[in-house]
């Protein structure tokens, strides 16, 4: 009660509020036209709600690019995210920059990174709604889609990529692949072999002439 000098045992506190920091201020300007940050919401600066992240934000990014994000922290408390689109085709502040992980966004189904050349691994492996995805003109050289059946869309062309694995499931789904520039790639995995080589056929599917189908 007001006034009081000391706790018998009978006080009650209210949590803490979590807060998450998201350090890059492009990253966070893209999310706080969904949320607010600092002391607005009880949080330092540059910190949001992590409830309110977990829940709010579904969709984020357009057409006019990632406006210069180079870091993605944060991302990992959006439980809800459906859509990311930070594409850097302009080369924006260098890009992106290091390993990005998706594995705390189960329901994120659309992920645009192209033109983030600092990008060296991608981890879907808890996206199993993940249906597009465009990577194209990253720092690929691995790139393991085995837990994604509900893939349609892959462009990852303009990495270096030694190893694809597309053992999903699901490669019946698929209507376009381009992983073109990719020289190195010799054997990319695949649910059929008989299926792709009949299927994965250009226009829609362009794969480097060193690539051979195999289980």
């Amino acid at each position: 009660y007001a006034g009081a000098t000391g706790d018998d045992g009978s006080c009650t506190y209210a949590p803490a509020i979590a807060c998450t920091h998201v350090p890059d201020p492009a990253f966070r300007g893209m999310i706080s036209s969904i949320i607010n940050f600092g002391a607005a919401v009880g949080c330092p600066a540059e910190h949001a709600v992590t409830a309110h992240l977990n829940t709010t934000p579904q969709s984020l990014g357009n057409s006019a690019g990632n406006l210069g994000i180079v870091d993605l922290t944060g991302v990992e408390e959006m439980h809800a995210l459906q859509t990311l689109i930070v594409y850097n085709p302009a080369g924006l502040n260098g890009g992106i920059v290091g390993p990005v992980d998706f594995s705390n966004n189960p329901v994120l189904a659309v992920i645009n990174l192209y033109g983030n050349p600092g990008i060296t691994s991608v981890n879907v492996s808890n996206n199993s709604l993940l249906y597009y995805l465009n990577v194209m003109s990253c720092d690929l050289t691995s790139l393991d889609l085995s837990n994604n059946p509900a893939l349609k869309t892959l462009t990852a062309s303009g990495n270096q990529l030694t190893f694809l694995d597309l053992r999903s499931g699901g490669n019946t789904l698929v209507n376009y692949i381009n992983v073109m520039a990719s020289n190195g790639l010799t054997n990319v995995y695949v649910d059929n072999t008989t299926y792709a080589n009949t299927n994965w056929i250009v226009p829609d599917f362009l794969f480097p002439n060193t690539v051979t189908f195999t289980l």
